[in-house]
């Protein structure tokens, strides 16, 4: 069954936000547990007691750049018990990759990340007390929804439990990418309801302007500029409130937010009013008096936030979910009755630039199921 969430949402400057999907959110968190937890059983029995985290890095194919996504999470779990130094003796890297199966006799697929933990020198580590095995681990993901996002592809994804179903739009939409474009707001299908633009300020201060998106290999592409601050502008135009939630790089919008809910959960969805926009500032910090945000910036490849996580090449990926959200009964009569009515689903290279306002406000909403997936390709 694929979870959903009714979320802590936060209003940035009179727009609402919720936690992501915990299908998605959950499935890529648990494979970064799992690795992180293979690789401390390593520093172990090495007797170490610090670590350097590499690159990961996704197979030419994909052209997506989850990295700093992964590195993130290794680095959250790993720093909890380990200090995250580049001049440890030993450091981890790795890459991810899709894996085609059947499932109910869909084509479906999977994610499989790889790490490996390294000397110094760049040799694969020898486990001694493995039987001379080396230090290489291995996780899979099959959410569908946690794969779309990973591979940052655009798609309409059938509104049903039936995860089978899911993953094959999903597989799909890697095989052969199609994307639709109305200058610079990008959709999904030709009648999507949904839509993502890229703002841009050429310079901190100026009035952002809509960024024209470009076709390349079935894929929306923008080309962004040294020195340019961008904006990541939301469409709705559904007759019901939508759910989205943001990554960048990977790395959710709200990675550095300081704002939890009652449970401890920071936020993970922006929340759409029907036939409404949102605009996301930049990284979300803190939702308190008028609220903050770090500018989403354009600097050189190898630098900023995406390259403290892993990112050195010079294409990024913005990734966009969008889901029914609302009290239980305001679901669109499409909704899953299981997702509507279960009490589980229901809970309260980009640099950091400059301070701007984000006021935000956390309040209740159950989330449904991911209807589309939209990603916008940047160069730099």
């Amino acid at each position: 069954m694929i979870a959903s969430r009714v979320a802590a949402a936060l209003a940035v400057a009179g727009w609402l936000l919720a936690p992501a999907p915990a299908a998605a959110n959950e499935a890529i968190r648990d494979a970064g547990k799992k690795l992180a937890g293979d690789i401390k059983n390593v520093l172990d029995e090495e007797k170490r007691t610090d670590l350097a985290i590499g690159d990961f890095s996704g197979m030419p194919a994909l052209d997506a750049q989850f990295g700093p996504g992964i590195k993130a999470l290794l680095s959250e779990e790993l720093g909890k018990t380990l200090t995250i130094t580049k001049r440890a003796e030993l450091a981890v890297k790795g890459d991810y990759n899709t894996s085609s199966l059947k499932d109910s006799g869909r084509n479906t697929v999977e994610i499989v990340i790889t790490a490996r933990v390294l000397t110094r020198d760049g040799r694969e580590l020898v486990r001694l007390k493995a039987q001379g095995r080396l230090a290489k681990f291995e996780v899979k993901v099959k959410d569908e929804t946690a794969i779309a996002k990973i591979a940052g592809v655009t798609a309409a994804l059938p509104v049903t439990t039936n995860k089978a179903v899911r993953n094959e739009a999903v597989n799909r939409a890697i095989d052969d990418p199609k994307v639709f474009i109305t200058g610079g707001r990008v959709r999904a299908t030709p009648a999507s309801k949904f839509g993502v633009e890229l703002l841009v300020r050429p310079a901190p201060g100026a009035d952002p302007v809509a960024r024209p998106a470009a076709v390349k290999d079935g894929q929306a592409f923008v080309e962004l500029r040294k020195g340019e601050e961008f904006l990541i502008k939301l469409y709705n135009d559904t007759a019901f409130e939508a759910a989205a939630a943001a990554t960048v790089d990977g790395v959710d919008v709200f990675h550095f937010s300081t704002d939890r809910d009652g449970t401890g959960k920071k936020p993970g969805h922006y929340l759409v009013d029907q036939n409404g926009t949102v605009v996301i500032p930049g990284w979300h910090l803190s939702g308190a008096g008028n609220g903050s945000a770090a500018a989403f910036e354009v600097v050189d490849s190898g630098k900023g936030v995406a390259a403290e996580l892993g990112v050195t090449t010079g294409t990024g990926v913005v990734t966009v979910t969008f889901s029914a959200s609302g009290q239980p009964d305001d679901l669109p009569k499409d909704e899953p009755e299981s997702v509507a009515q279960s009490a589980a689903n229901r809970s309260v290279a980009v640099g950091k630039g400059r301070l701007v306002e984000g006021r935000t406000q956390q309040v209740p909403r159950t989330i449904g199921v991911v209807r589309e997936v939209i990603s916008i390709r940047y160069t730099r």
